[in-house]
């Protein structure tokens, strides 16, 4: 496992924070994680239908990941508010549901 997370740790490798999304005008589903634009990273745009993962396990460095991250997904990328430097996620519960519906 070890050799997979550093193989992960790229430029733009980092560990985002929910923000409150109290302003954007979310739907009830939908999350908001930090994401300022800086130089060298992957822009906004290149996120679209990415999962985004937490640790359950709260590691915080990455030798305690190379331990045993207990990872789950929380959501997918699905657009970027650049006013409030935040990706915008829909949570993994609505696209279960969603994926139930369109299967049956």
């Amino acid at each position: 496992m070890g050799s997979i997370v550093t193989d992960l740790a790229l430029a733009d490798f980092q560990a985002a924070t929910v923000v409150d999304a109290s302003g954007f005008g979310l739907q009830p589903f939908q999350f908001a994680i930090d994401y300022p634009i800086l130089p060298g990273l992957v822009l906004p745009g290149g996120y679209s239908g990415s999962m985004v993962w937490y640790d359950k396990a709260g590691c915080t460095t990455v030798g305690e990941l190379r331990q045993g991250p207990q990872l789950r997904i929380g959501g997918i990328v699905t657009d970027h508010d650049p006013a409030h430097d935040a990706l915008l996620c829909s949570d993994e519960n609505a696209i279960i549901r969603f994926l139930r519906q369109i299967a049956s």
